[in-house]
């Protein structure tokens, strides 16, 4: 007869804990890794496109940190906006919707699903839509805002 390991409540807890630490990590990874891939080819294209040398991308990538930091620190001239308050405006001032047109699977690094199936997480998707993570990133960015604010 087998002996079934009981854990406590407290041993349940804390590997829940764990776990769910375990997911952010690797959503966080996950999240990076796409961030960069969109970027590399965005940077390429400008590169190779529209013949942009390494000061016109870097002054990009300077612009790109900028805009980011615009983002998440509200002020007197402007209010914290999101990244989908960004594609709203593109869509509207521009006519591009960029959620409809790039909505293609993106690879995720190797290493971070070799890790996954290490740890037998087997429900861990091997690739995600562009559209699937950003909304899971937005979502994910909201809950911790929420939870800050009823702190």
């Amino acid at each position: 007869m087998k002996a079934h390991s009981r854990l406590t409540n407290k041993q349940k807890q804390e590997a829940n804990k764990a776990m769910s630490e375990y997911r952010e990590q690797i959503f966080t990874e996950c999240a990076n890794d796409i961030t960069a891939q969109l970027l590399g080819t965005v940077f390429w294209t400008l590169a190779t496109n529209l013949n942009w040398g390494a000061g016109r991308l870097r002054k990009f990538a300077d612009l790109l940190h900028e805009t980011k930091d615009l983002m998440d620190n509200p002020s007197l001239l402007h209010h914290k906006f999101s990244g989908l308050e960004c594609l709203e405006i593109i869509k509207e001032k521009y006519g591009i919707d960029l959620a409809a047109e790039f909505s293609a699977e993106i690879e995720v690094n190797h290493e971070i699903m070799y890790q996954m199936r290490q740890r037998n997480e087997k429900n861990f998707a091997h690739e995600y839509s562009i559209e699937r993570v950003f909304s899971e990133i937005q979502l994910h960015l909201l809950r911790r805002r929420n939870a800050a604010k009823n702190k």
